[in-house]
């Protein structure tokens, strides 16, 4: 069986990393990112025929233009296969053909996100609306914003906590370090920790907070605004 998806370019390396584990259990997952598609038009046909040659597509829209060059090839192949359109705003999902509860889970396995989330995405696709034998959990919720440090055992939601567990030396200036859910959930730190370890090597202490970039009250989620 074969998933055609086309994502946003930071979807893209958790999803492949998701698709080689489903490999073995019959399922090929071929991946277009957003992004090279609005650079490369060249590109747009290639996608194009391989979405044909799926048996279901999983898209992820973005502002990007090209897609209203490619919506009506979408269209008509969304007339002989399903397709789950996602995407931050809402319009986006009615280019689905499949049952709104459908369409809400596979949302929820991406917003959560997490390699785990993203197995199961297309594993329950598969099974659902491909028929494949396969088993799949639940999308597994997430923290949207807490305090992590490349070292710390866990994500602490209390300064106070991960301050008893920091224990900075007294006196120790501290820095605070805002960065996105997305790198934390998707395991994609290398910044934030080349950024931490240079603050520390400077004898500073860091308070490294991650936070869900928009405000979505269906998930919980203030955004990094929170006064």
């Amino acid at each position: 069986m074969k998933i055609g998806a086309i994502l946003w370019a930071s979807y893209v390396p958790i999803l492949t990393r998701a698709a080689a584990r489903v490999r073995d259990l019959g399922l090929e997952v071929r991946i277009f990112s957003s992004r090279t598609l609005e650079a490369h038009p060249e590109k747009r046909e290639e996608a194009l025929v391989e979405l044909a040659r799926a048996d279901i597509i999983l898209l992820y829209r973005s502002g990007d233009s090209f897609w209203e060059e490619i919506l009506p090839r979408l269209t008509e192949l969304g007339k002989t296969r399903p397709l789950v359109s996602l995407g931050y705003d809402p319009a986006y999902l009615t280019l689905s053909n499949v049952s709104p509860e459908v369409v809400q889970k596979a949302l929820r396995y991406v917003l959560y996100g997490g390699e785990e989330n993203f197995v199961n995405l297309l594993l329950y696709l598969a099974s659902a609306l491909g028929g494949l034998d396969v088993s799949h959990r639940d999308p597994e919720s997430l923290p949207l914003a807490g305090i992590y440090h490349p070292r710390a055992p866990k994500v602490f939601t209390d300064t106070g906590e991960y301050l008893a567990w920091y224990r900075p030396s007294p006196g120790t200036p501290l820095v605070g370090i805002l960065y996105s859910r997305h790198n934390w959930v998707n395991g994609e730190m290398e910044v934030e920790r080349a950024l931490i370890e240079e603050f520390e090597a400077q004898g500073l202490g860091v308070i490294p907070v991650f936070s869900y970039s928009v405000k979505d009250e269906s998930l919980g989620s203030e955004g990094p605004g929170r006064r």
